[in-house]
């Protein structure tokens, strides 16, 4: 069953730009686009069921983009792409670990004033006490540490990102943990895409890429570097 879309877009001030806010539940959103990231079968849904699919995601993107760039001042695509969606254009190594997450490759929801929406469906958030869990051992990190330095010196790369995964209880609706989080440590651009069974909170300093008007034609920006 379809759920509300919680959708919350915050954009701190600066030297050319306003602080701004953008919400979604007012504008609840009247179609989804997803990617399923096993199949790659990309799914289009109205509030009725699927009313397109696409076999290759590259094309549902451009189907997105066109849509995107057809659309009208007061409505919105908003949504994610998550980073294995490297591999529809390049080959990479496979994934050392399954997906147990098991969220789409890509996800947007259109928002307008008008139109059918998806229907509101009360939702209780299960609580969840279990102690964090971590990917990593105390060991096993240094080791990837010292195998990292290793390549490094080696030559074969000049950085290495490694990161670890939390999983922990959550004990209230993403909403207030985003809200708590905006509040405590307020970055330059936040959100929250809420989609009922999964949700990403983000509160970056960081800007990926813009587009503005300049007189001699559009220009693309990112902050901070």
């Amino acid at each position: 069953m379809p759920t509300e879309f919680d959708i919350r877009l915050d954009t701190a001030g600066h030297d050319d730009r306003p602080f701004a806010r953008w919400a979604g539940p007012t504008w609840r959103a009247s179609r989804r686009l997803w990617c399923d990231a096993v199949s790659g079968v990309t799914s289009l849904c109205n509030p009725w069921g699927v009313e397109r699919t696409w076999v290759d995601p590259l094309a549902a993107l451009n189907w997105l983009a066109t849509s995107a760039a057809d659309g009208q001042a007061h409505s919105r695509w908003v949504g994610w792409i998550g980073y294995d969606a490297g591999r529809l254009f390049e080959s990479i190594p496979t994934r050392a670990a399954a997906d147990d997450a098991r969220l789409p490759l890509f996800e947007f929801t259109f928002h307008d004033h008008g139109g059918d929406r998806f229907p509101m469906e009360a939702e209780r958030v299960p609580v969840r006490d279990g102690p964090p869990r971590w990917n990593f051992t105390r060991e096993g990190y240094r080791h990837a540490v010292r195998r990292a330095l290793d390549y490094i010196a080696a030559g074969d790369v000049f950085q290495v990102n490694l990161s670890q995964r939390c999983t922990l209880g959550l004990r209230e609706p993403a909403a207030m943990l985003y809200a708590r989080l905006h509040e405590r440590t307020p970055a330059m651009y936040g959100a929250l895409l809420d989609y009922g069974d999964h949700a990403l909170v983000c509160n970056s300093p960081e800007l990926f890429l813009r587009v503005v008007p300049y007189p001699e034609g559009r220009h693309v920006l990112t902050r901070p570097i």
